[in-house]
C-alpha cells in the first residue's frame, strides 16, 4: 500500500466513513459493513479508491431523499465493502494506517466483529456450544457500536 494513499484514505474515512454491524434478521448474526458516502459529483474519487484498493463496490442513488425539514438531498454515491475477505483487508489497512478521530472506537469494535465473522467460513451459524458465545459477542458488538455513537457535548 502506498503510504501517501493509506494516510489520505484513513483521514477521509475519519471524517466520512461508517463502520456498521447491521443485523439482517433476529435469527442471524450482524453482518459487518463499511460505507464511504459522498455526493455523486465525487464519484470519480470513490472509483479511484476502489481501483487503488482492488475491492469493494460503488453504488449510486438515482434520486435524492427528503429529510424531516423538507430538504431534498443531492444525489449520493457510496463505496461499500461487505464481503468477508474484503472486510479483513480493511482491518489490515486501518491497522497499518490508524484512524485518529472518535471513529477509531467504531473501528475497534467493527474489527473484532470482522475477525469473529471470518472464523465461520460457510453457511449459517448453527447453535453449537462453540458458536453460541461468538454469536452473542457479535450481537453485543452491534449494540456497543450504536451506543458509542451517541453525541456527548464537550465539557
Amino acid at each position: 500500500m502506498n503510504e501517501k494513499f493509506g494516510n489520505w484514505f484513513s483521514g477521509l474515512v475519519d471524517g466520512e466513513g461508517c463502520f456498521s454491524l447491521p443485523v439482517p434478521s433476529k435469527y442471524t448474526i450482524p453482518h459487518p459493513r463499511f460505507d464511504l458516502t459522498m455526493r455523486a459529483d465525487d464519484i470519480r474519487m470513490l472509483e479511484q479508491i476502489k481501483s487503488t484498493l482492488g475491492f469493494g463496490q460503488i453504488y449510486s442513488r438515482k434520486h435524492g431523499y427528503k429529510n424531516s425539514q423538507g430538504y431534498t438531498s443531492k444525489l449520493l454515491a457510496s463505496y461499500v465493502v461487505w464481503n468477508k475477505s474484503d472486510t479483513l483487508k480493511l482491518v489490515e489497512l486501518f491497522r497499518e494506517f490508524p484512524l485518529r478521530s472518535k471513529k477509531s472506537r467504531d473501528f475497534t469494535l467493527w474489527a473484532e466483529a470482522v475477525e469473529i465473522w471470518n472464523l465461520h467460513k460457510y453457511g449459517r451459524w448453527a447453535d453449537t456450544p462453540e458458536t453460541l458465545p461468538l454469536k452473542e459477542r457479535m450481537r453485543e458488538l452491534a449494540v456497543l457500536i450504536k451506543d458509542i455513537r451517541v453525541y456527548v457535548p464537550p465539557d
